[in-house]
């Protein structure tokens, strides 16, 4: 008996060992893959040596197996779980748990119980069908005590849907009008519902809100189709509507009922003045209409005409010479453009758009003038900062020329009009380009004169700006159409001079010319002309202005005394003309004080008092900027003057550099 038990206990301990003590023995069924172990102490039934096993594998409804586990969608499968005795025979009766992640099981709790051939099965399916990857489902028991499982790795394939037709509440849409659209899906394969499934809506014009939905449990998705575009313009004529899932796409149609137009609306003319065709300047403005409906929203596709109604000879409309009228349809943002062009002659130009359908609807276009470009004479107008600088006998001493500039309608010229510089004397500034017409403000330009060698030797000198220009005219004509017509005056120019002597006439071996002769013709006087250099016609000609600044010296000169002389009671002046070395203005800006008074006054006491400095009279007390030869005219006057003969004063004059000379006078 001791020998039997001996035996008995030998042989459990070898099953110990194989089970790895009290572990799990895992291993692999070779024909379904799944993972199989077994733990306990149980002896088993009939006194097997054995080990207890659980395996499972995985068949479709119809009872094959699935060779690759895998489930895609909505597919259903069976989990078959066998469970066998340590001796390999099944184990009836007994309760088997199956578990997985992402999976729906039937019965929900996924315990059942083994049947006579010691099989269970539990029915299997991905909670949601539409979801990819992978999961492992187990399936767990006990036999004789011992627990025993089995694992198989599952992969998850998301559902495809099959979309049927749109379905649409109408099948006219008015502008801003939206309808309900829908469309079923089903999973692909099947006759069932797909659930929770997303299905993008677009249209050929249109929007859709939301553009993206998701199937209901009917299998359905829902959105709403406006008639308006993301730019706020209504749709017109047919349009396509899609719904897309995955590779399933189905489309349906409607149609789209343009706004009605209500008003036409001038936006732009860009740029809003243009030149003369070959004018330096920009030759063609774009304009741009706006047509709306009632709700001031755009209405596109709609052909509009476009007609110039107010033009100067030449003016254009579009990219064909001569084209005064075209149609043209409004875009998706409801406008419509148009290139006018500039022709040879300057006036307003105005342009009407209107409805070819309804020419009752129009409205006309402003601010756009065809001018000249070209700087006209009387229009050339030439401006010194300082006429008279302290530069007789110092370098770098500056003033500025400016020539504000437009043209025979008094517009500004174009930007970038180059006007030129000479000087007799100094340094000037070669040329200077005008700017101002692009802002829509005056036309001008500037440049500066510096003092240096060469000096006149009279310290006056000449400066003569030119640009290439037009002529003068008179317009008399019924009504007048601001153009030169054979018969009207006009003032003829030839070729300009620098004027160094001041005479107004062109002195051959001193003054100096620019630019070419026009002609052989006599010259109007003053035009500051060569002579016999005009042509006798109206037409382009360098426009030309001239300036003289003075290189004023800092020590004063006084001339031209009178007084000091009764001029009024008891009051009197004393006058003086006040120059430079030249005779020329001292520079502008020289001061002028008396700061001390003698004689004049009351006698008191046998004491003759003094007369009292009341202020400077004629050009007052400061040397004025100014370049007229012979110096300016200033007077002193006193009140309190009882005897003018007998009045004495200090004359102190200060120049800008700071430079003081005191005179005592009479």
């Amino acid at each position: 008996m001791r020998i039997v038990k001996g035996i008995i206990a030998l042989t459990l301990a070898l099953l110990l060992a194989s089970c790895g003590g009290s572990g799990c023995d895992a291993g692999s069924s070779p024909l379904t893959g799944s993972t199989a172990c077994s733990t306990g102490t149980g002896t088993g039934t009939g006194g097997t040596t054995g080990t207890p096993s659980l395996t499972m594998s995985l068949q479709d409804t119809s009872g094959n197996a699935l060779a690759t586990p895998a489930l895609t969608g909505t597919q259903n499968a069976v989990a078959v779980v066998r469970l066998l005795s340590a001796s390999g025979a099944p184990v009836p009766n007994t309760l088997v748990s199956v578990a997985g992640t992402g999976l729906t099981l039937t019965p929900a709790t996924g315990q059942t119980i083994t049947d006579a051939t010691g099989t269970a099965k539990i029915q299997l399916r991905a909670q949601d069908p539409f979801a990819s990857g992978a999961t492992t489902v187990t399936a767990s028991g006990s036999v004789a005590g011992r627990a025993v499982q089995a694992s198989l790795a599952i992969a998850l394939g998301a559902a495809t849907a099959q979309l049927t037709s749109i379905t649409t509440s109408a099948a006219t849409v008015p502008a801003y009008q939206t309808i309900q659209v829908s469309v079923s899906a089903t999973l692909s394969g099947s006759s069932q519902p797909a659930v929770q499934y997303p299905v993008n809506f677009s249209a050929s014009c249109g929007t859709f809100d939301p553009p993206t939905a998701n199937t209901d449990a009917s299998g359905i998705a829902r959105s709403a189709y406006r008639n308006q575009t993301t730019g706020n313009v209504a749709c017109s004529g047919p349009q396509t509507l899609t719904a897309n899932a995955g590779a399933s796409t189905v489309n349906a149609s409607v149609t789209t009922i343009a706004p009605a137009a209500a008003n036409i609306v001038f936006v732009s003319a860009t740029p809003a003045r243009i030149y003369l065709s070959g004018s330096p300047g920009v030759s063609q403005s774009l304009l741009k209409f706006k047509l709306v409906d009632s709700n001031n929203n755009a209405v596109q596709g709609v052909n509009v005409t476009l007609s110039l109604t107010l033009r100067p000879t030449g003016a254009y409309l579009g990219s064909t010479v001569g084209t005064t009228s075209l149609v043209q349809p409004t875009s998706s943002d409801g406008t419509v453009d148009v290139a006018v062009n500039a022709g040879s002659e300057p006036g307003p130009v105005q342009v009407q758009a209107s409805l070819v359908s309804n020419p009752g609807i129009k409205n006309v276009s402003n601010t756009l003038a065809v001018a000249s470009g070209l700087p006209v004479q009387r229009a050339f107008s030439l401006s010194v900062s300082t006429f008279n600088i302290e530069a007789l006998n110092e370098d770098g001493v500056t003033t500025s020329l400016t020539l504000r500039i437009a043209d025979r309608l008094g517009n500004p010229v174009p930007d970038g009009t180059t006007v030129n510089f000479i000087s007799e004397g100094g340094q000037v500034v070669a040329s200077c380009n005008t700017i101002g017409a692009a802002a829509n403000t005056t036309s001008g330009c500037s440049v500066d004169l510096s003092s240096q060698s060469p000096r006149p030797i009279n310290g006056r000198l000449t400066v003569l700006a030119w640009a290439q220009g037009e002529e003068n005219f008179t317009d008399t004509g019924t009504p007048t159409n601001n153009i030169w017509d054979f018969g009207e005056a006009f003032e003829d120019l030839g070729q300009p001079f620098l004027d160094k002597n001041e005479n107004g006439v062109f002195d051959v071996g001193t003054d100096v010319t620019v630019g070419t002769k026009s002609g052989t013709q006599a010259c109007p006087v003053g035009s500051l002309s060569v002579p016999s250099t005009c042509d006798g016609t109206w037409g382009s000609a360098l426009v030309r202005a001239n300036a003289v600044i003075v290189f004023s010296g800092s020590d004063p000169f006084l001339t031209n005394p009178v007084g000091p002389v009764a001029s009024g009671t008891k009051r009197c002046t004393y006058s003086f003309t006040l120059s430079d070395v030249n005779g020329n203005p001292m520079p502008a800006g020289t001061t002028l004080a008396v700061p001390g008074v003698t004689g004049g006054g009351a006698v008191v006491a046998g004491v003759e008092g003094n007369a009292v400095f009341a202020g400077f009279g004629l050009e007052g007390d400061k040397v004025p900027n100014t370049s007229s030869a012979g110096g300016t005219n200033h007077s002193a006057v006193f009140t309190s003057c009882e005897t003018p003969g007998n009045v004495g004063f200090q004359l102190k004059v200060t120049t800008p550099k700071g430079k003081t000379t005191a005179f005592f006078l009479p």
